[in-house]
């Protein structure tokens, strides 16, 4: 066989060895690395419950109307991004953005609380069943609940990666990034600390 007819039958089997090489390398875990940090928005998952104000709940009733932040909370008397969404509220509100907190608690729970803490001018949805926090991707691998906040936009498509919803990291970068300018009340809330 001379060299030419052996090169000409190497070829494709080179060419297979490093199509298989890159798919390989290209795939994780069974993820895509290529898709691993694509966001996509798709409709956001349903919240519907009874909320601690001893009513019933439906997501629906803002979605296509207004901007909705979602929150997903531990304990409504330390989560500290939930008090900054209570703190803030009025300017928030203002900027015709909704809130939903939704708490593993029970309704009679989540009043008692509120009853001593003070109430919450949004609703804060029970889910001890942890339905909404699988719908959300809000459990982790030992099915333990994890908070997380959240932005539907106007048109009800919220951010996903992986497959689920993407939590935001921060709440004054998440109003920040909404144009809500929450400094003059960070600003009051600073020098009322001082004064104390």
């Amino acid at each position: 066989m001379n060299r030419s007819r052996l090169f000409l039958l190497l070829l494709p089997v080179a060419a297979t060895a490093i199509v298989v090489l890159c798919l390989y390398k290209t795939r994780v875990g069974g993820h895509s690395v290529l898709q691993a940090n694509i966001t996509v928005r798709n409709n956001a998952p349903d919240i519907s419950g009874w909320a601690a104000e001893q009513n019933r709940f439906g997501l629906r009733g803002y979605l296509g109307r207004h901007r909705v932040l979602v929150i997903f909370v531990d304990d409504l008397k330390t989560d500290r991004p939930l008090l900054n969404l209570r703190d803030y509220f009025e300017v928030i509100d203002q900027a015709d953005v909704k809130i939903v907190a939704v708490s593993v608690a029970l309704p009679s729970q989540n009043r008692t609380t509120i009853q001593e803490t003070g109430s919450f001018p949004f609703p804060v949805v029970s889910d001890p069943d942890l339905k909404i926090h699988r719908n959300w991707g809000r459990l982790d691998e030992k099915d333990q609940p994890e908070t997380g906040l959240f932005v539907i936009d106007r048109t009800g498509r919220v951010e996903f990666l992986d497959g689920k919803p993407n939590p935001k990291n921060d709440v004054h970068d998440t109003l920040q990034e909404l144009k809500i300018d929450i400094h003059p009340i960070r600003e009051n809330h600073e020098r009322g600390k001082r004064h104390r």
